[in-house]
C-alpha cells in the first residue's frame, strides 16, 4: 500500500467516515498477511497524529460480559442509548462466537438492537475466530475475544466514537482475560443463573469491576434480589474495601430498569481510575493501557513468527519428520528444541 492510501486513508479515519472505518477493521481481522500488513499501516499513521492520541486517551472502554443467555446484547442497547442521551456517539464491538470447524459466524447480536440501527451509534460485528492463521495465532487473545478487538478500539476512538462497548461471546469459568479488553469489566448476571452462578464466581468476581443482575422483574424479582445480595456478600471477602459491594447493581435490560443507575456507576468507576488529580490511580489505568498494548504487539510477533516457521525449509523438516513417528510412540514435545 503506497503513502498516499495509507495517508488518505488515515485522513478519513479521523473526519469519521464510518465505511472506510468498517474496512480498516475488516482488514484488520483478515487472514491475509499482505491485507494485514496495509491495515496496520494505516493503524500507525492514524494513531501518530495528536488528535487520534486526544481522542484514544480520553475514551472511556466498557467490556460487557456474561453467560450466554444473560442479556448482554438488550442491555448493551440500553446502554448505548444511555451514551446517545449524554450527546456521545458510542461503539459498539459484538464479538460472535465462530465455528471452529467452518470459522464462520452468525453475526446476530446486532439484529437484537433495532432501537440504535437508525441512531449515530457505531456497532460493528465480529467473530472470534478461535485458532484462525492471522491476530488470533497467539495464546494471549482468549476465545471469547476478537483477534483485532485492541486495535479496533483505538481506530474507533480515533474516529470519534467514544464510549466504547465491547460484548464478549458466552463467558465461562476461567475467561478471565476479558478484563484486559477494557477500562472497565461488567459482568452481567441472570436472576434464574442457579447452578451457573457458582461457577461464574471463582474468577470472575474478583475482576469484575461492576455486577449487574439482570431480569429483575415479574416473578423473578426476588430471585434478583437473592442472587445480587449473594454477590455483594462475596465482594465483601474478596475486597479489600466495603465499597466494592456497591459495585453490585440490579434491574431489567428489557424494561430499562436500573439502567441508568447502572450506566452512571460506570462512569463513576472510569472517573475514579482516571482523576488527574490521583496520580498513583492515573498510572494504574495508563499502565493497565500499556500492558494491553503490549499484548497486542506480543500478538502481532507472535502470529508473523508462525508464518515465518511455516515458510522455514528446515522448521518443515523437522515438523514432518516428527509427525511421521507413530502415534504411540510420539511425545508432545521434541526436546532437541528445548536444549
Amino acid at each position: 500500500m503506497g503513502t498516499t492510501k495509507i495517508t488518505k486513508a488515515a485522513d478519513a479515519i479521523l473526519a469519521g467516515e464510518r465505511r472506510v472505518l468498517a474496512r480498516l477493521i475488516t482488514a484488520l481481522e483478515s487472514t491475509e498477511p499482505q491485507v494485514l500488513q496495509g491495515a496496520l499501516a494505516i493503524v500507525g499513521a492514524v494513531m501518530a497524529t495528536p488528535l487520534a492520541q486526544q481522542r484514544w486517551d480520553a475514551c472511556a472502554r466498557y467490556v460487557v460480559a456474561g453467560s450466554p443467555g444473560a442479556g448482554k446484547s438488550t442491555l448493551l442497547q440500553r446502554l448505548g442509548q444511555c451514551a446517545l442521551a449524554q450527546g456521545t456517539t458510542p461503539a459498539l464491538l459484538l464479538v460472535d462466537p465462530a465455528s471452529p470447524v467452518h470459522r464462520g459466524a452468525i453475526l446476530g447480536d446486532q439484529t437484537r438492537m433495532p432501537e440504535l440501527a437508525h441512531t449515530d451509534a457505531f456497532i460493528r460485528p465480529s467473530a472470534n475466530r478461535p485458532g484462525a492463521d492471522s491476530l488470533a495465532a497467539s495464546p494471549v487473545w482468549a476465545a471469547s475475544l476478537s483477534p483485532a478487538t485492541f486495535l479496533t478500539q483505538m481506530v474507533c476512538a480515533a474516529a470519534g466514537f467514544a464510549p466504547i462497548f465491547t460484548e464478549t461471546v458466552g463467558l465461562g469459568q476461567a475467561e478471565t482475560v476479558v478484563a484486559d479488553a477494557g477500562d472497565a469489566l461488567l459482568v452481567i448476571i441472570p436472576a434464574d443463573a442457579g447452578d451457573e452462578l457458582q461457577g461464574l464466581k471463582k474468577g470472575i468476581i474478583e475482576i469484575a469491576d461492576l455486577l449487574f443482575v439482570n431480569k429483575a422483574d415479574g416473578d423473578l424479582r426476588q430471585a434478583a434480589e437473592r442472587t445480587a445480595g449473594e454477590y455483594r456478600s462475596a465482594r465483601r471477602i474478596t475486597h479489600s474495601s466495603s465499597t466494592d459491594a456497591a459495585g453490585v447493581q440490579l434491574g431489567s435490560a428489557l424494561h430499562g430498569d436500573g439502567v441508568d443507575e447502572l450506566y452512571a456507576a460506570m462512569q463513576q468507576h472510569i472517573a475514579r481510575v482516571s482523576l488527574a488529580d490521583s496520580p498513583p490511580q492515573m498510572h494504574r489505568q495508563m499502565g493497565h493501557r500499556q500492558m494491553q498494548l503490549r499484548r497486542c504487539q506480543l500478538t502481532l510477533w507472535h502470529a508473523a513468527l508462525a508464518r515465518m516457521l511455516a515458510d522455514d525449509p528446515k522448521y518443515t523438516a523437522q515438523l514432518n519428520a516428527y509427525l511421521a513417528q507413530p502415534v504411540g510412540d510420539a511425545t508432545p514435545y521434541l526436546h532437541e528444541w528445548y536444549s
